[in-house]
């Protein structure tokens, strides 16, 4: 692999790291506020954390594999924090419960987990794995390229038939 490619992938993943890291963690402050009121007859019944049930473990779940990318950026070991991500995500479905009955309100620091949890979520679950694919197939691609301008091919054998003059 080229040197300077390799510094740039290093670079590119260690900013991703950080900005995810970055928004997870402003995520898990907002989303142990109240972020849910319910209401039966117009009194309040429960009022419940803006991430839910499960958020904070389910969000360093996410982000905890961002450390070992920090350590070692490599294309492999971001696909395989990518792979945590989803097995991450899947697991948080045993954690989500049914909503009580009534009114549901929903208060401002659940929006604001919403928002700062859906780009991580996306980065990590789509962007990640779309990203190194593309990337390993430029990778290839200018490999492939950078070998054939190095060794061209041979050219090709021409034939002449020279007709005899009468």
């Amino acid at each position: 692999m080229n040197e300077d490619r390799e510094i740039h992938l290093r670079k590119a993943l260690r900013g991703i790291v950080l900005a995810l890291a970055a928004l997870t963690f402003i995520a898990i402050v907002f989303g142990v506020m109240p972020g849910h009121e319910y209401y039966e007859d117009g009194k309040l019944v429960e009022r419940t954390t803006a991430g839910g049930a499960g958020f904070v473990p389910f969000a360093c779940w996410l982000i905890g594999p961002g450390l070992v990318v920090w350590l070692h950026p490599k294309a492999s070991v971001a696909l395989m924090w990518s792979v945590l991500g989803w097995l991450g995500w899947l697991m948080m479905f045993g954690f989500w419960g049914f909503e009580p009955g009534g009114h549901h309100v929903e208060l401002w620091p659940a929006t604001a987990v919403f928002w700062l949890m859906a780009p991580v979520l996306f980065t990590l679950l789509v962007g990640m794995p779309f990203g190194l694919a593309i990337y390993r197939t430029m990778i290839r691609d200018a490999d492939r390229r950078a070998i054939e301008l190095a060794n061209p091919p041979m050219p090709g054998a021409r034939v002449v038939i020279r007709h005899p003059r009468a």
